[in-house]
């Protein structure tokens, strides 16, 4: 990757410099493993990767709200989707929701034990 436009959704490939070169690689599968794209992408801070973030927990206010399962981007937010947990749906919750990922409600992402720390974020799932 040569260059990342976020607000357009597109990408620009290294040797692939015109429309039509471009134009090549539609409709092909374009990926890299979880190893590579660690070994060759510099995060900025606070950044992280999508498939660090899915399978955290959500924690808000000491209490485990549910956990990650896949992240949605609408226009230029990211939205967590929650799964429940399980105590919570017993409860009449309901068994998703979608949490922006904006600082209004992240507080803390501890990717290495695998926690994303929230605030107010029960309003959201009992508002959903």
């Amino acid at each position: 990757i040569e260059q990342i436009n976020p607000k357009n959704n597109t990408i620009k490939f290294y040797n692939f410099d015109t429309p039509e070169c471009a134009r090549k690689l539609t409709n092909c599968l374009l990926y890299s493993d979880e190893n590579s794209s660690k070994e060759h992408i510099t995060l900025k801070k606070d950044e992280w990767f999508w498939f660090d973030i899915i399978g955290c927990d959500i924690v808000d206010d000491g209490e485990v709200l549910g956990k990650v399962v896949d992240i949605q981007r609408m226009l230029d937010i990211d939205y967590l989707q929650i799964k429940t947990d399980s105590k919570l749906v017993k409860e009449n919750m309901p068994k998703e929701f979608l949490l922006p990922y904006i600082p209004r409600y992240i507080d803390l992402c501890d990717i290495d034990a695998k926690v994303i720390y929230t605030k107010d974020t029960k309003d959201i799932l009992e508002a959903s």
